[in-house]
Order: structure tokens, then sequence, then C-alpha cells
């Protein structure tokens, strides 16, 4: 198993691939034939709504740390005030005119995030869509972070956390659980504290609620959109 995100989604999507009729099943999505591509589309757009958070994350970073303050963003911007700026960081959206003045004036500043992070994001979304589709509750989508995602991502892709979690010796999870911390937690601005600060113990409990939580969802949107899926760059050079 790669250790990379794209590599651990992409051992994810094969290993649930043959499951997913029975998981849009058992979570209560409609999945005949005249609506899967129906929610294709559906969950879809919402990976490249998750994809547009990152790249306006990325965006007003750049801004800020080069301009100083959000009302001069919002100047750059073309907009009135700063209250625009954080109503725009609220929303995670920005508007096309407004990516548009940023890249025009400021492209040189401007990096965009990595497709595994992207991708990330894309995906944290399309799950808490699911999720809030099984459940009728508008409310639920959004509220997944690219890290629980990525995090996620170390729990299903792995082999050995099953046999790990069913042990009686409770070091070999420990151990699982701070390697996919370690792999996998990435800086999206959700954390709350130091993981390195936890116990073991706490990690392992984490990892677990997140599948509970989140796992067949992220599994579904591995498996409707796998074209999302980004190419594993490390295979990719280290086959090339």
């Amino acid at each position: 198993m790669g250790t990379s995100l794209s590599a651990q989604m992409l051992t994810a999507y094969d290993k649930y691939g043959s499951q997913v009729e029975l998981l849009l099943r058992q979570c209560g999505i409609n999945s005949s034939p005249t609506d899967r591509d129906d929610l294709h589309t559906k969950v879809r757009n919402r990976f490249f709504l998750g994809v547009h958070t990152a790249f306006q994350k990325s965006i007003l970073k750049a801004l800020t740390k080069e301009l100083g303050t959000q009302q001069q963003v919002a100047e750059v911007l073309g907009l009135k005030d700063r209250t625009s700026i954080s109503q725009m960081i609220r929303s995670g959206t920005i508007e096309g005119i407004r990516l548009t003045a940023a890249l025009y004036q400021y492209n040189h500043l401007i990096r965009l995030p990595e497709p595994e992070i992207a991708a990330a994001y894309g995906f944290a979304r399309a799950t808490s869509f699911l999720k809030a589709l099984a459940y009728d509750d508008e409310a639920i989508e959004g509220s997944m972070s690219p890290r629980d995602f990525s995090l996620l991502m170390g729990v299903l892709a792995s082999k050995e956390w099953d046999d790990a979690l069913r042990s009686q010796d409770p070091q070999p999870v420990r151990e699982l659980a701070a390697r996919v911390v370690r792999e996998r937690a990435i800086d999206d601005d959700s954390t709350q504290g130091d993981d390195n600060e936890c116990r073991p113990e706490q990690l392992v409990l984490m990892l677990q609620a997140l599948r509970l939580r989140w796992g067949d969802f992220a599994a579904i949107s591995l498996c409707i959109i796998p074209e999302c899926i980004p190419e594993d760059e490390a295979n990719e050079e280290a086959t090339a």
C-alpha cells in the first residue's frame, strides 16, 4: 500500500468498489439506474465545490500575506470593504470576477494547493453531501473537514487496522494510529490542538470515530467519482 494520499484513495476505491451498491442501500441512498447519473452529477459538483474552497483559501492567504489587511485585499479585488472578505471566508467561495482579479494582479504570488490537498477538500465535501442526503439533513453538508477525510483514508486503505483493533494487545493499533496521523494529517485550519500531545489510545479512538461517522459515505464518494482521484505522483515518478 502506498503512503501518499492519492495511493490510499486508490486503495480504498479498489477495496470498496465491489461493495458500493450494498453501501448505498445500507445508507438509504436511492441508487436505481435512472437516478445514478443524477447522483454522479450531484456528487461531482459537490467535489468541485470543495476544490473551489481549497483554491479560495490559497488565494486569500497569499493576498493577505502580501497586502496585510482584509481591507486592502477587498480593495484590490474591487470590493467596497473588508466585510466582503469575511463573508467570503465564511462561505468558502469566491466570485469568478474576484478570482480573475486576484490571478491577474498577483498570479506570481499565489500558489494553488497540490492536487492531493485539493482532492481532500473535494472528497470531504462530497462525503458530507452523501451523508446529508442519507439523513435528509442539509446541515450535514460541509461539516467534514479535509483533514478528517485525509486521516480517514489512512484507516480505510489499511489492511491491518481491523486486525490490530481486535487484538488483545493494544500496542499494534496504537502504533498504527500514530503512523496514520503522522502520514495523513494536513493543515486545513480545523485542527483542534496538537496531535503530538494526544496519547496513543486517544488517536485510536479518534480514527475509529471518524471511520464510524464517515467511513461508508467516504467509500461511496470514491466509488461514484473515481475519476476525481488524483494521480499518485510518487508512483508516477517511480515508474518513469
